[in-house]
């Protein structure tokens, strides 16, 4: 390209470069860009270096760089080993946000196929549900920090590590029990639908874990500080209300007795 060619109106110049006429006036604002102004008309106008210098602001743009940063940038004349170190915060910053939308991919492929094998699912279930898919690393590395000391590390990581059949299997038995729940609260615990429901329950979460655990495995998680809990309640929220869910720790109390299971805290 000559550097000797025509100024370009702001219009003409959005044309060439595919960049709006709106951007263009903003970056102007900004000091990104200095077009020069016609003394007659007082239009914007663009030359070779405004080019080049648009050039350098979307390359930045481009490496997820934001305008003010940019700013910054371009006013270099020479890039150094101070650049590189925030070249590779910029780096650390890209990848972590590729790994959330990795996460948000995979909890929108989970939901996808649990709408359209289930038509359709409660909203605060769903919700609840989604919430959890997102924070299941969380939930994870909390549970190693607080529960490795009691619980054998392997029985965390089965609780995670899925083959998407059985993950998809399990999103469909959590939302029908939760809806089975919200059905049967209310009703005495000691029936045997609501008995047989705490059966399929537990058997779920048995299944979460590989089967690599009894119930008696469960009882470190029941030890935990009311702060701890409700830090790990944050992490994956429960579906049910408060009455909803203090009927189902009475079911499930009552199920721990007639089969000779006790919990701490139920003495």
């Amino acid at each position: 390209m000559s550097k000797d060619y025509a100024p370009l109106t702001i219009g003409l110049f959005s044309k060439k470069t595919g960049v709006s006429v709106r951007t263009l006036h903003y970056y102007d604002e900004i000091g990104l860009l200095t077009p020069h102004k016609d003394p007659q008309s007082g239009h914007r106008l663009y030359d070779y270096n405004e080019i080049i210098r648009l050039q350098h602001i979307l390359c930045l743009k481009t490496l997820g760089y934001s305008l003010e940063h940019i700013s910054e940038l371009i006013s270099k004349p020479k890039f150094d080993s101070d650049w590189a170190d925030t070249l590779q915060l910029q780096k650390n910053m890209l990848e972590q946000k590729q790994k959330d939308i990795e996460v948000t991919l995979h909890t929108m492929d989970r939901i996808l196929k649990l709408i359209a094998s289930e038509q359709e699912v409660d909203r605060s279930v769903l919700l609840s549900l989604i919430h959890s898919m997102q924070t299941e690393q969380e939930q994870k590395d909390w549970l190693h920090q607080k529960l490795d000391q009691q619980l054998d590390a392997n029985v965390i990581d089965f609780m995670f590590e899925r083959t998407t059949d059985a993950q998809t299997e399990l999103d469909q038995h959590f939302v029908r029990l939760t809806q089975e729940v919200k059905n049967l609260v209310g009703c005495p615990v000691e029936l045997p639908e609501v008995q047989e429901l705490i059966r399929r329950q537990l058997q779920i979460n048995l299944d979460m874990i590989g089967g690599q655990a009894s119930l008696a495995d469960y009882a470190p998680l029941a030890e935990m500080e009311e702060e701890s809990l409700e830090a790990l309640a944050r992490l994956a929220p429960s579906p049910f209300t408060p009455e909803e869910e203090e009927w189902l720790q009475q079911a499930m109390a009552y199920y721990m007795k007639q089969h000779d299971f006790e919990l701490p805290g139920q003495q």
